[in-house]
């Protein structure tokens, strides 16, 4: 990994004799910064001025359960309009967490879980009901007669 410049700067700066509030100044930065980074090179010299990477809250499900929870979900219909529904929804997922593992998430939650699972959200989209199917088909057949360059037509 790459140091950032501008901490070199700063302890290039302060090695030559330059005082923080002078190199803060320099760099456009709070002093404060430019201490933050000379105590972090003297105590693990140029691995202290290495970006490291933030570890985060721990995952209340494993990947085990991860992978258990996407298979329900695949192999099982939600029992929503007597289990003719076209997929689930966020809330069912929660209260099947909830039901099965005892761990309580917030629907955003909820969402990012099935996103990092693989799943998509169903969004409908707008259509007329009175439009006709043939019209529409007749139009895209002069549109890509009549243009210039290629186009991408949704079939």
């Amino acid at each position: 990994m790459e140091i950032p410049k501008e901490r070199l700067l700063i302890v290039k700066n302060y090695s030559k004799g330059m005082s923080l509030r002078k190199i803060g100044d320099l760099l456009d930065i709070p002093y404060t910064k430019a201490h933050y980074w000379i105590k972090r090179y003297d105590k693990n010299k140029e691995e202290g001025l290495k970006t490291r990477k933030q570890k985060g809250r721990e995952s209340l499900l494993n990947e085990k359960s991860l992978e258990e929870i996407k298979l329900f979900l695949i192999n099982n219909k939600p029992s929503r309009y007597n289990g003719q529904a076209a997929g689930w929804n966020s809330r069912e997922v929660k209260n099947y967490i909830k039901q099965k593992y005892n761990i309580s998430y917030s629907l955003r939650h909820i969402e990012r879980l099935l996103h990092k699972l693989g799943f998509s959200l169903i969004v409908p989209r707008p259509k007329n009901v009175k439009a006709s199917k043939e019209k529409q088909e007749e139009f895209r057949q002069k549109f890509k007669k009549n243009l210039n360059r290629n186009i991408w037509v949704c079939q």
